[in-house]
C-alpha cells in the first residue's frame, strides 16, 4: 500500500549534546528524530511527467506522499528522446535525413523552468537544409526539498540500530539515542540527486558535493544518467562533419570510475561513407547512494503521531522502534539499479542488495537513455529515432529508421537503452501518461514507425511531394520519370519529368479521405521546355473503391520557366477519396516538361472553417462589446456568510442593430464578508435565460460575460449594491461612493467617530431624556468630485428607538449649500423607527462638499429619545 503522511515533515539538525546523559531526554528531541525519518522518505522524490514537445511547459510536481507542491527551485528535470519526428503524426517535417538536433528542458536557474525546446534539422545531401520544431521528449521531474537551503553541521554516520536496543521497556540510553539520531539524519542524505550541468567529449564530470552536509561523493557511489542537449560540436553548436553529411550513429557515456565524458557522433554520406567526430553536448545528472549501509530487522514505515512523545509522557520502547524502522526504510528509499535493455525486453524487477527486499512493478520508475544508436550498416543515415519504456509495465520499444538518400528507407530496432530503475518502497502505482496498450501500441507511430512515412516536406496529404525522397510514392504513367536532376529541379535535387506525345498522368500515392462538398487545393510548379500541350496539376476524385470517376484540372502551363499550376476543386457526389496528380496536358507532338514542389490542402467550406486572427474572427461572447442595462447586483448578510443576488436583467450586445439578451435572476452563495467580488457567467451562444452565476476576487479570471462588481456587506452590516461596472467596451459605466469624513456631536452622542468611519456596521448612539434643549450630531466633508453624473444619491443609515413620553422628537435633516440651515428634511418622528437606509436624490450638479447631514434628539420633561446613527454616504453613477 502506498505510504502517506498527514503533513509535510521538516529537517532538524539535533545535536548529540542534547542527548547527553546529564540532559533530560525531552519529548521534543524524539519529535525531531521522528520528523527526520519522515523527511528522509520524501527527499528526493521522482515523478514521470509524460511526453512534451517544443514550446510546452512541464508542470511542477506535487508529492503523492504528503501533497506538498514543489517550488521551481526544488525541481530538476531529466529527459530522453521519444521521437525525433513530428509528434503529431510521426512524419519528419523536412526532406532528407537528420543533420543535427537540439533538445532541452529549462532548469530552475533558467528563465522558464520546465519549458521544453525541440529542434530537429534535416538535410538533403547536396541540397537544402530545413530547420523544424520536430521532436518529443519523455520528461521526469526530481523533487529535492529545500534544495540548497538545508544544512547539517556534520556528515552523519550510519548505524544499523538493533531493535533489541529498544525492547527492554527501560529508559532510553544516551548511546542508543545518539545512534538513532545519526541514523535519522543519514536517511535524509543517504540517496541524493544532482544536476551536474553540460559537458562535452574529453571533459571530466566533477564529484558532486551534498548541499546538505558537504559530503563529497566518490565516483563509486554515483550512477550517471545523461540527456542529449545537441549533436553538433560542444562549444560552437556547429557540425564537424563534412559538408553534406548527415547523422549515422550517436554514442555517449560517462565513465563511472573517472567521470570522463565520451561523445561520438558519426556522419555519413550516401550508404556508408562515414566520418567519426567527437561532436556532441550532453546534460549530466547523477544519482548518489552512499556506501557502507546495512539494514537488519524490520524495515518498514509508520506515520507515527508525534503526540506519543509529548512532555510528561514516559518514552515507550515500542514508539521508539517505529523510529528505528522508519530510519532504515527512509535510508533505502530510493534505491537505484542499472540495466541495459533492447527492443521488446522488459526491465526486470530488482531485489535490494542491502536487505533482500523484492520490489514489485508498482514501486518502480524507469529513467533511461539511448547511449548508442548502434552501427547502422550500409543503409544510409538516421531518418528518425523512436523509443520509450512503459512506466507501468517496463516493456521496451526501440525503433531506429535510416534512409539512404536516393534509395530506400530501412526500419530497425537498433540500439539499446541504459536504464536506471528508481525503486521506491510503497510507492503509489505508476500510471503511464501515454495512452495505448501495455506495450505502447498506440495508434499511428507509437507502436512502430510506418515504413512509408519518410521525409519529404511533412505534408500528410501527400507523400514525397517534392521528390526529394527519390523515385517513390508516385505512380508514373507512360513518359513520366522521377530523376535526380538538380539543374532542372525547382528546388533540391529531384524532379518529375515527362517526355512524350500522348497524354499521361503522374499520381501521388496518397488517397485523401474526403466527402462530397469538401474543397481541395492542389498546386505544383511546371515548366514546359519543348513541344506543345498544357501540362497542369489535377485532382482525381475517387469512389469508395478508389476508382477514378471525375477530375478537376488546374491552369495549364506553356512557360519554359517554372510557373504555378493551381486547382481548387469541390468534391462531387459519390466522392470518398481525392488524389493530387499532374498531367502532360494532351500534347500532339513530343513534349518535355518538368514538375516539382507539389502541395495539397483542404479549403474552408464556409466561414465556420475559417480560424480567428488578429483582425478577423467569428463573433462570440468573448469578442463582443456589451453592458447590462441595469445595476443587477445586491448583496446581503446571510448569517455566517454573504450572498450576492443577481436580479433579472438585460445584457445589450453592441452591433447593428443592438442585440438585447434577457437573463434570469440568480444568486451566488457562501461568500466572504466585506470582500470585492466580480460576478460573471458563461453564455457563448448568447441564448440568455437561466444562467449559472460565478464570483471571483480577481477581475482577470472573470472569463465570461461580466455582470459587474460588488462589495459584500460587513458581518452584521446593511445590504450593499453593485458598482454598476459590468460589461466590456466603451459603453461600461461605474459607481463611485463617497463617505463623510468629518463629524461634530453633542455630549449625548457616544462614539461619534463611528458616524464617519466609512463603515455601515458601526454606530454612534445618541440618547436624550428630560428638558434641556437639543442634542445633535453633524457629518460632512464627503470629498467628492464634479463629474457628469448619471445618478447622484445621498444615503443615510439610522435607527430610532426607546421613544417615550408625550412628544419626543428624533429627526434627520440635510443642508445642501454648505450652510447651517438644514432645510431638507429626511424624517422627523416621535415613534420608534426600524433600522433602514434613507435616500435623497441629489441634483446631478450638486457640489458634494456642500452636503451636510444633521441628526437631532429633542425631549422635554418625562420624555426619552434614542437614535443609532451608522453612516452617511453619497453614491454617484456614471
Amino acid at each position: 500500500m502506498a505510504i502517506t503522511l498527514i503533513a509535510p515533515p521538516g529537517l532538524s539538525d539535533l545535536p548529540d549534546s542534547a542527548l547527553n546523559a546529564e540532559e533530560i531526554a525531552q519529548g521534543q528531541h524524539a519529535v525531531k528524530i521522528l520528523e527526520n525519518t519522515k523527511f528522509g522518505v520524501v527527499r528526493p522524490e521522482f515523478f514521470y511527467m509524460g511526453r512534451f514537445s517544443d514550446g510546452q511547459t512541464v508542470a511542477r510536481p506535487t508529492s503523492k506522499v504528503d501533497n506538498l507542491p514543489y517550488l521551481a527551485s526544488e525541481v530538476i528535470y531529466l529527459w530522453e528522446i521519444v521521437l525525433t519526428s513530428d509528434p503529431r503524426d510521426g512524419i519528419s517535417s523536412g526532406p532528407g535525413t537528420i543533420l543535427y538536433f537540439d533538445y532541452d528542458v529549462e532548469q530552475k536557474d533558467d528563465g522558464s523552468p520546465g519549458l521544453v525546446h525541440c529542434k530537429t534539422v534535416y538535410h538533403v545531401q547536396g541540397g537544402q537544409t530545413t530547420e523544424t520544431q520536430d521532436g518529443e521528449l519523455s520528461v521526469w521531474a526530481v523533487g529535492v526539498r529545500g534544495l540548497d537551503q538545508l544544512s547539517l553541521a556534520a556528515i552523519p554516520a550510519w548505524t544499523n540500530v538493533p531493535e533489541t536496543d529498544f525492547d527492554l521497556d527501560s529508559a532510553w540510553r544516551e548511546d542508543r539515542l545518539k545512534d538513532l539520531n545519526a541514523a535519522a539524519k543519514r536517511s535524509v542524505v543517504q540517496a541524493e540527486f544532482f544536476d551536474l550541468g553540460e559537458f562535452g567529449n574529453g571533459q571530466t564530470v566533477p564529484q558532486p558535493v551534498s548541499d546538505v552536509d558537504g559530503f563529497t561523493y566518490p565516483y563509486a557511489d554515483l550512477v550517471f544518467l545523461t540527456s542529449w542537449r545537441w549533436t553538433p560540436a560542444f562549444a560552437t553548436g556547429l557540425s564537424s562533419g563534412p559538408s553534406g553529411h548527415t547523422l549515422a550513429r550517436l554514442e555517449k557515456s560517462v565513465n563511472g570510475t573517472t567521470g570522463l565524458v565520451d561523445t561520438t557522433v558519426t556522419y555519413r554520406l550516401g550508404a556508408s561513407s562515414d566520418t567519426v567526430t567527437q561532436d556532441g553536448r550532453i546534460h549530466v545528472f547523477a544519482f548518489g547512494f552512499r556506501a557502507g549501509i546495512t539494514a537488519t530487522g524490520t524495515v518498514s514505515f509508520t506515520d507515527q503521531n508525534a503526540n506519543v512523545f509529548l512532555p510528561g509522557k514516559p518514552p515507550l520502547d515500542d514508539d521508539t522502534l517505529v523510529m528505528v524502522r522508519n530510519s532504515k526504510f527512509a535510508a533505502l528509499r530510493p534505491e537505484f539499479f542499472v540495466t541495459t535493455q533492447a527492443h521488446g525486453t522488459t526491465v526486470p524487477l530488482p531485489t535490494s542488495p542491502i536487505d533482500g527486499y523484492a520490489y514489485i512493478r508498482a514501486e518502480l520508475i524507469y529513467l533511461y537513455e539511448r547511449s548508442d544508436t548502434a552501427v547502422p550498416g550500409s543503409i544510409g543515415s538516421l531518418l528518425g529515432l523512436h523509443g520509450f519504456i512503459r512506466q507501468d509495465t517496463g516493456v521496451t520499444t526501440l525503433n531506429t529508421a535510416y534512409y539512404r538518400q536516393g534509395g530506400a528507407q530501412t526500419n530497425t530496432n537498433n540500439g539499446t537503452f541504459r536504464v536506471v530503475t528508481v525503486a521506491l518502497r510503497s510507492k503509489d502505482v505508476e500510471v503511464d501518461s501515454d495512452t495505448g496498450g501495455p506495450t505502447g501500441t498506440e495508434p499511428g507511430f507509437e507502436g512502430g514507425v510506418d515504413n512509408d512515412l519518410v521525409s519529404g516536406g511533412g505534408i500528410v496529404l501527400m507523400r514525397n511531394p517534392d521528390f526529394e525522397s527519390g523515385d517513390k510514392n508516385w505512380t508514373k504513367g507512360p513518359g513520366f520519370t522521377i530523376e535526380e536532376d538538380a539543374a532542372n529541379a525547382y528546388d533540391g535535387d529531384w524532379v518529375g519529368k515527362f517526355i512524350g506525345s500522348a497524354d499521361a498522368a503522374l499520381r501521388n500515392s496518397v488517397a485523401i479521405p474526403c466527402s462530397p462538398g469538401n474543397i481541395v487545393l492542389g498546386h505544383c510548379f511546371i515548366k514546359r521546355v519543348s513541344g506543345d500541350g498544357t501540362p497542369n496539376v489535377r485532382i482525381s476524385w475517387r469512389d469508395v473503391s478508389k476508382n477514378e470517376f471525375a477530375t478537376t484540372g488546374g491552369g495549364g502551363i506553356t512557360s519554359s520557366t517554372y510557373a504555378l499550376s493551381r486547382v481548387v476543386g469541390i468534391a462531387p457526389a459519390g466522392t470518398f477519396f481525392a488524389v493530387v496528380e499532374c498531367t502532360a496536358g494532351a500534347p500532339s507532338v513530343s513534349q518535355t516538361a518538368y514538375y516539382d514542389q507539389f502541395h495539397a490542402a483542404f479549403f474552408p467550406i464556409d466561414l465556420d472553417d475559417v480560424g480567428d486572427s488578429a483582425d478577423r474572427f467569428a463573433r462570440t461572447a468573448a469578442h463582443s462589446s456589451y453592458r447590462p442595462l441595469s445595476n443587477a447586483l445586491t448583496a446581503t448578510d446571510a448569517g455566517v456568510n454573504a450572498t450576492v443576488n443577481i436580479a433579472a436583467h438585460t445584457m445589450r450586445f453592441y452591433q447593428n442593430p443592438p442585440n438585447d439578451v434577457s437573463n434570469n435572476a440568480g444568486n451566488v452563495f457562501t461568500l466572504t464578508f466585506d470582500t470585492l467580488y466580480f460576478i460573471y457567467y458563461q453564455d457563448d451562444d448568447l441564448s440568455g435565460g437561466a444562467q449559472t452565476y460565478l464570483a471571483t476576487t480577481t477581475r482577470e479570471t472573470a472569463s465570461g460575460l461580466y455582470v459587474g462588481s460588488i462589495r459584500t456587506p460587513l458581518n452584521g452590516g446593511s445590504d450593499t449594491i453593485g458598482n454598476n461596472d459590468g460589461g466590456a467596451g466603451a459603453q461600461i459605466g461605474g459607481l463611485f461612493i463617497f463617505y463623510a469624513v468629518l463629524f461634530s456631536a453633542g455630549s449625548a452622542w457616544a462614539n461619534p467617530g463611528n458616524a464617519a468611519d466609512t463603515k455601515t456596521s458601526t454606530l454612534s448612539a445618541g440618547s436624550k431624556s428630560g428638558a434641556g434643549g437639543i442634542q445633535t450630531i453633524i457629518v460632512d466633508d464627503f470629498l467628492g468630485m464634479t463629474l457628469p453624473w448619471k445618478r447622484l444619491e445621498l444615503k443615510i443609515r439610522t435607527q430610532v428607538k426607546n421613544m417615550s413620553g408625550a412628544a419626543p422628537i428624533a429627526k434627520v435633516d440635510v443642508e445642501l449649500a454648505g450652510g447651517t440651515t438644514f432645510g431638507t428634511s429626511i424624517y422627523s418622528t416621535s415613534a420608534n423607527r426600524a433600522l433602514q437606509v434613507d435616500t435623497l436624490v441629489l441634483a446631478q450638479s450638486q457640489r458634494l462638499n456642500d452636503v451636510r447631514v444633521q441628526a437631532a434628539l429633542i425631549t422635554d420633561t418625562g420624555e426619552q429619545a434614542d437614535m443609532d446613527f451608522y453612516e452617511a454616504w453619497i453614491e454617484g453613477e456614471l
